[in-house]
């Protein structure tokens, strides 16, 4: 994740990506809520709430 979007992107700092370890590691429930997380730092609210509903809504 860092390597990606800090290093190779420059999407985010060094210290976002630290900041956001934690809140992958303390969210209950799968680590792919932490790319709500990600997307919040990136797109704002609406960017983790697009996230959040892209993981969880079934496919079918």
């Amino acid at each position: 994740m860092g390597q990606g979007l800090v290093h190779d992107l420059g999407r985010i700092s060094k210290q976002q990506s630290l900041d956001a370890v934690p809140m992958v590691v303390v969210t209950p429930g799968p680590a792919l809520a932490g790319v709500a997380c990600i997307r919040y730092l990136l797109d704002g609210f609406a960017g983790a709430v697009a996230a959040a509903v892209g993981i969880f809504t079934p496919c079918s």
